[in-house]
């Protein structure tokens, strides 16, 4: 539940257009079909899309205070696989943003895995995983349930198969 958390909340409200697009698990702008891995995964892990240009969103990650989140930073390997080939993505994350939410936020850009044609599948995975544990936690801090503070190993690994139709 907490990998879920910290990851979907950076993802929806990261930019509102990005999140309208990552939270829908898929939609279509500039020819290009948009699809979240994260609700992929959470949705049962396959998604159809039509057949062309596919462009994956990775979402981003959240944490309550400017010093956890530079931790993620410091501890994170993060990685995508897509079909055979694997990419390390650790250097692509943002600079911290402070949201309106009062949260700090990293992002992944989305990543153009390029056309599909109709019938055709791809298999990716996007991992996250932290060379020690880092803390978790949105203020206020406490007794409140979701807001920790908590320990992360990891986050992942989220899988969709994207199939073209």
């Amino acid at each position: 539940m907490l990998k879920r958390f910290t990851l979907v909340c950076a993802a929806c409200v990261a930019a509102t257009a990005a999140a309208l697009a990552l939270g829908a698990g898929s939609a279509r702008a500039g020819g290009s079909t948009l699809v979240g891995v994260l609700p992929c995964d959470g949705d049962g892990g396959s998604i159809s899309v039509p057949a062309g240009d596919v462009t994956l969103g990775l979402g981003g990650y959240a944490n309550g205070t400017m010093g956890p989140i530079h931790n993620v930073l410091l501890a994170q390997t993060t990685t995508l696989d897509v079909g055979n080939a694997t990419y390390n993505l650790s250097n692509q994350w943002s600079t911290p943003v402070l949201s309106p939410f009062g949260f700090w936020l990293i992002t992944q850009p989305n990543r153009d895995i390029g056309p599909l044609s109709a019938g055709q599948s791809v298999t990716v995975t996007y991992d996250i995983a932290f060379s020690n544990p880092v803390a978790v936690l949105f203020l206020p801090v406490g007794s409140s349930g979701d807001n920790g503070p908590f320990l992360s190993t990891g986050e992942g690994p989220f899988t969709c198969t994207i199939s073209a139709t």
